[in-house]
Order: structure tokens, then sequence, then C-alpha cells
């Protein structure tokens, strides 16, 4: 673990806090019988802000899903683009904390951090408990469940004996809030503690829809894992789909509406279920569920105001856009791909303007979904092309 302690401080000093973690929460990584690789994750909480983040550190794209408390950002869960994922949970019951690590003491999400920010392997984090010893910080109790795409996933606690790893004893495993050392081995149903009808209710799912699980399966997962009532509602649902780098997104318990990051590209744009198109980016600065939020508000808007219509949509080869512009002002349409990459740049004072279906290079772009994003001074619209 050469570089550790190097990275917790560099990972405190990105995120700007010493102590992640504050949220219920259930999470999930499985391993399919066609050896695809999926992770889910439940953020319950009461109602607060949200925010996603994209950024590149010791040449690791890693997102992040952060949550505002107190007027500091705390972070909930990380997964790079390596294929790996770490959430991070209340562990209950709560154990008292360090406010200094001594010599060979780690708190448990700079543990996390090394994983993600560093780590190659599974084997790796369990051989470092050798040497240092995971302690709580004095702000809260916390465990992780550290996933790896080749290598599989195990969960990392502090218990009463110290350092504590489980293994998974089948092709999933489900992270909540109960000490999961203390049920290492016994039946799904004989789990007890905070967390347990979560953890219960999840692993039956599974049994039930493992043999075809998939993006839709991982989806009935959160759903049959949500809470809907308390004050630790599900605020935040993701579906991590390692094979693409995608992070598909449910906001506030609607799993009719989802969003897709893309954590290569660094954006987020509408996926399923959203009549407004959605088409932001992602940095290391954020983007908060409220800015999302308030887009698809002015979009709204903004249709009503501003008419842009596409003609034909499905188009096979070239498209009519027309704007309701003042012909005194420019209008900037943008193509983008549904990865945020963009297509085509177009400069133009007319009401009306033929796409070509060509990209900046002249050459025919792809069949498939595209976004035009149609901007002067004073209003945007997003509106979808379909090429067929």
């Amino acid at each position: 673990m050469k570089y550790l302690r190097f990275v917790v401080l560099l990972f405190v000093a990105v995120s700007g806090i010493a102590s992640l973690n504050l949220s219920a929460c259930t999470s999930l990584s499985v391993k399919t019988m066609n050896n695809r690789v999926w992770y889910a994750a439940n953020f319950d909480y009461p109602d607060c802000e949200i925010r996603f983040v994209i950024h590149t550190l010791l040449n690791r794209k890693v997102f992040q899903t952060q949550f505002l408390q107190n007027g500091i950002w705390l972070t909930a869960n990380m997964a790079n683009t390596a294929g790996t994922f770490a959430p991070l949970q209340m562990q209950y019951p709560v154990q008292g904390g360090s406010g200094t690590p001594g010599t060979n003491q780690v708190y448990i999400d700079g543990f996390a951090a090394y994983a993600i920010y560093e780590s190659n392997s599974l084997s790796e984090m369990i051989a470092a408990l050798d040497t240092i010893e995971l302690i709580q910080s004095p702000i809260t109790t916390i465990h992780t469940m550290l996933c790896y795409e080749n290598t599989g996933s195990a969960i990392f606690e502090k218990c009463d004996q110290g350092n504590a790893v489980t293994l998974p004893d089948t092709s999933w495993q489900i992270l909540s809030n109960f000490e999961m050392c203390n049920f290492a081995g016994l039946p799904y149903n004989q789990i007890s503690g905070i967390g347990a009808n979560r953890y219960i209710a999840g692993y039956e799912y599974l049994l039930g829809n493992y043999s075809i699980f998939d993006f839709e399966k991982a989806l009935g997962f959160l759903e049959t894992t949500q809470q809907a009532a308390g004050s630790y509602k599900t605020l935040c649902s993701l579906v991590f789909d390692v094979e693409n780098d995608d992070i598909f997104v449910c906001l506030e318990r609607d799993f009719s509406k989802i969003l897709r990051i893309s954590v290569d590209s660094g954006f987020i744009t509408s996926y399923r279920g959203w009549e407004t198109p959605i088409y932001l980016p992602i940095n290391e600065s954020g983007l908060k569920v409220s800015e999302i939020m308030a887009l698809v508000s002015a979009n709204s808007q903004n249709n009503t105001t501003f008419n842009v219509q596409i003609q034909p949509n499905p188009f096979t080869e070239q498209v009519c856009i027309t704007s309701s512009t003042d012909n005194q002002n420019e209008t900037t349409i943008t193509i983008l791909n549904l990865d945020g990459m963009r297509v085509k740049t177009i400069y133009c004072r007319q009401e009306k303007y033929i796409w070509d279906g060509k990209d900046e290079n002249g050459n025919a772009v792809n069949r498939g979904v595209y976004l035009a994003v149609i901007s002067t001074k004073k209003t945007t619209v997003t509106k979808k092309l379909v090429k067929l």
C-alpha cells in the first residue's frame, strides 16, 4: 500500500471532507451467468441536495455520488472506468471513532478511496489488512463493499475483533447496514439487524431473477429494496453497466424516468421516460440534481415560447430544423450523439436549416439517436433526432 496515505489525503482534498458517508442505503454486486458484471445502489437519506461528480486523478476517471449535509459535500459511492465500485454505507451498531489515525491505521473511507484510485485487484486490498488497521472516524460508523470487475467483491468492516472481510457465497453480494461479518455463512433468512429487511427482500429477488439478470433486473432489485416511507427515503438509485462504463440514474423512486451518465465522456443524457431531452456535462465541480430539474423546467417553458420543429423525424439522409427565431439573431445548432460527443455545430440566421446528416468532416453519421441543441442569446431547446 505504498501510496495509501497519499491517496487518502488527495481524496480528502478533492472531496473537501474527512468523513464521507452518513446514509442508510442498499448496494449490490452481481456477476451473471454469462459473466456480465453489474453494480447497483440505492441512496437513502432525508431530503437533501445531490450532485454527480466526474474527475480524473492518478490517471483514473472517477465518478462520485455526493450529497450535501451541513454545508459539506459527502460521498455516498464511487466508481471508475476500470470497473471498480465502492459504496460507503452506515454500519450498525455505531462504534466510537478516532480523531487522528495512528501508525498503520486507515479510515474505511480512505481505504475505499485507495481501491478506486490506485488498486487493481481485490486480493491486493485483502492482503493490505495484514499490515494496516481499519478504523472509524469520530463522525460516523461506515463499512464498504469493494467490487472489481475481474476479481470479485468483498465487504470490509471494522468489527469488535478488528478488521473483517466478508466474501460472497453466491454469484452476488449485497451490502446493507448491519455488521455483515456477524452473519457470514448463515442462511439469508436468518439475518437480523438494521437493514435486514432490505437485505432479505433483495436476496429473495435475486433467487428468482438471477438466471435472467440484466439491466432491467438490476432496476427491479433497486425497486425491491427502495425505502418509500420513513425519514430515510430512497433519493437516488444507480445501475452501473461495467461493460460500457455507463451509470443509469433514477431520482426520487421514479423508475420510469432514467438518466444515463457516460463516465468516459463526462456527460449525462436522458435515456428513458423523459419528455424533455437532457444533455449536460459533468466535471469535478459536479452537477446538482436541482440543476438538472431546472433545465427540464426551463426546456418545458421554452417549448411553448420558442417553437422548434424537426421534419422528417426519423430521417434517412437529411432533416429540416425550423425555429421561430428573430432573423437578426444568430442561432447555434449543435448536434450531439448520446455519449455527449459533438458531431456538428451550425451557425445560422435563417429560420430553416437543412442538416445533411454529416459530421464536421463531411462523413455521414451512423444510424441512431442524436440530440439537437438549438440556442439563441435568450433561450436553449434540446430536441431528439433519429437517423434510420
